[in-house]
């Protein structure tokens, strides 16, 4: 009985062993969904920073300033005569009577004629160049002979005189009247002057009322009245 339980055994095992050998071992499927993976994709377009640099030409301005020429203003023929084309001097003179005459000339320095008509004028200065009373009376007096006023031609080089006569410090005691030690000369209608060396004190009035300065001046002349 124990050998029919030990065949017994035996064929199951048999049985169990053929049973894995004919069942052909299945393997499980497994099925997975697998996933497209997209990936996000973020595109940056990167622009490159662009620097403009204007470069402007270099602009050199040059000022040209005209040369300053000093032209003479050429003077007109036969109009009247302008202190800038006279020259003026002292000429001789004469003391007499308590008074005193001096003649003054005008010579023509340009190169066309021109007239002078009328009276001059006068300012004294004294020795530091600064003008002291002058008082000019046009006509005549004991020094001054009486003489009508005339158109007077200039040739160029031509010389034209007037007269000045005032009064010396005789008589009147101690006062004192200023000396000019120079003269600033005007040409008749005309606006500049013309500067002289002379040296003159005239008095006028009287020792009650002094008048200093006082001159008296002819028209201008062609020609030196006679005894001058």
């Amino acid at each position: 009985m124990k050998r029919s339980m030990i065949q017994a055994a035996m064929v199951t095992t048999l049985t169990l062993t053929l049973a894995s050998c004919g069942s052909p071992k299945k393997t499980p499927t497994s099925t997975t969904a697998k996933r497209s993976k997209v990936e996000s994709s973020t595109t940056t377009s990167k622009v490159p920073s662009t620097t403009t640099t204007t470069t402007l030409p270099t602009t050199t301005t040059t000022t040209s300033v005209p040369s300053t020429t000093s032209t003479t203003v050429p003077f007109v023929a036969g109009a009247g005569c302008v202190s800038a084309q006279l020259s003026a001097n002292e000429g001789p003179g004469g003391v007499g009577l308590g008074s005193e005459t001096l003649t003054i000339e005008f010579k023509n320095t340009s190169t066309v004629e021109c007239y002078l008509q009328g009276y001059p004028g006068l300012q004294m200065l004294n020795a530091s160049g600064q003008s002291i009373t002058t008082n000019v009376h046009w006509g005549s007096s004991v020094s001054v002979p009486s003489e009508p006023v005339t158109k007077v031609s200039l040739a160029p080089g031509a010389t034209a005189y007037f007269l000045i006569g005032f009064t010396l410090g005789t008589g009147y005691g101690t006062e004192q009247c200023p000396t000019a030690q120079s003269l600033e000369v005007t040409p008749p209608n005309d606006k500049g002057f013309l500067k002289i060396s002379a040296t003159l004190t005239p008095y006028g009035g009287t020792v009650q009322n002094l008048q200093c300065g006082d001159i008296t001046a002819s028209p201008v002349l062609s020609s030196l009245p006679a005894g001058f």
